[in-house]
């Protein structure tokens, strides 16, 4: 049987180190003139997202399910208390440590449902893609 969850967490978790690693290049999508202002500390939580879902989908199947719902609930919550949270700028600082901006909270939130949906795709409890 083909193993879904793990395939997409390692997905998923590659796709996490590459937006972690452009962060840090002053380049197109971030920084200025790009469509997400890059803000320090973001990048390590995005680099900590993809170790958590390629550590998940070096495990089984579930547990690959199981680190895909668990970074969409991070991400969750880190676009819930941005947009609690968010100033007459359209910033939010979390924590004192995290600054995010209303696209940052956008893409969290549109990372959340893919991420969801991805861990629906579990095949150790049911089969949500058909061979």
């Amino acid at each position: 049987m083909q193993k879904v969850a793990k395939m997409l967490a390692l997905v998923m978790g590659g796709l996490f180190l590459v937006i972690g690693g452009m962060s840090f290049l002053p380049m197109g999508l971030f920084g200025p003139g790009g469509l997400l202002v890059k803000y320090p500390n973001m990048p390590y939580v995005h680099l900590a997202f993809g170790v958590i879902l390629l550590f998940a989908s070096t495990l089984g199947e579930s547990w690959a399910a199981f680190g895909l719902y668990s970074v969409a609930f991070l991400n969750a919550l880190l676009a819930g208390f941005g947009y609690m949270s968010i100033d007459f700028t359209g910033t939010s600082t979390l924590f004192g440590i995290l600054r995010l901006t209303q696209p940052d909270m956008i893409f969290h939130g549109i990372l959340t449902v893919g991420l969801a949906v991805c861990g629906k795709m579990n095949t150790a409890r049911q089969q949500v893609i058909w061979d």
